[in-house]
C-alpha cells in the first residue's frame, strides 16, 4: 500500500478476498490501538497523534470511497458494501457522478472495441 493505483481491475471473488482482507486488517489494527492505548501515559501521546490516527482510519475505510464501479454492463453500476451507512452511500452515489461527467462508459467501449479489433 505505499505506491498509488487509480485503478484495479479483478474478477469478483479475488477482489472481495483482497477487500475483505484489508477490512480485517484495518479493524485488528484499530482494536490492537484502543486495547494498547491504556495507560495515563499512552492516552497522552495518542492526543498527540490523534490527527494521524483519524487520516489513518479515513484512508483505510471504505466508506470514503463508497463503492466501487462495475464494469461489463452498458450504464453506470457502483457496488457499495452491504454494511454502507447513509455517509458511504452518498459517496458510491458521488462516485456514479463522477462516472457519468468522465462519460466513462463510452470511455471504456472505445477503449475495449480497440483491443477486440486487434484480435480479430
Amino acid at each position: 500500500f505505499t505506491t498509488e493505483c487509480d485503478i484495479l481491475i479483478t474478477d469478483g471473488f479475488t477482489g472481495n478476498l483482497v477487500l475483505k482482507t484489508c477490512e480485517g486488517v484495518a479493524k485488528a489494527v484499530g482494536t490492537f490501538l484502543k486495547t494498547e492505548i491504556n495507560t495515563f501515559g499512552k492516552k497522552i501521546g495518542y492526543l498527540f497523534m490523534r490527527k494521524v490516527f483519524k487520516k489513518f482510519k479515513q484512508t483505510l475505510s471504505p466508506d470514503e470511497i463508497g463503492g466501487a464501479n462495475l464494469f461489463g454492463v452498458d450504464g453506470i453500476v457502483v457496488k457499495a458494501h452491504g454494511s454502507s451507512d447513509a455517509y458511504a452511500f452518498s459517496n458510491a452515489i458521488k462516485q456514479a457522478r463522477l462516472a457519468v461527467l468522465g462519460d466513462v462508459v463510452e470511455k471504456m467501449k472505445s477503449i475495449i472495441g480497440d483491443e477486440e479489433d486487434d484480435l480479430g
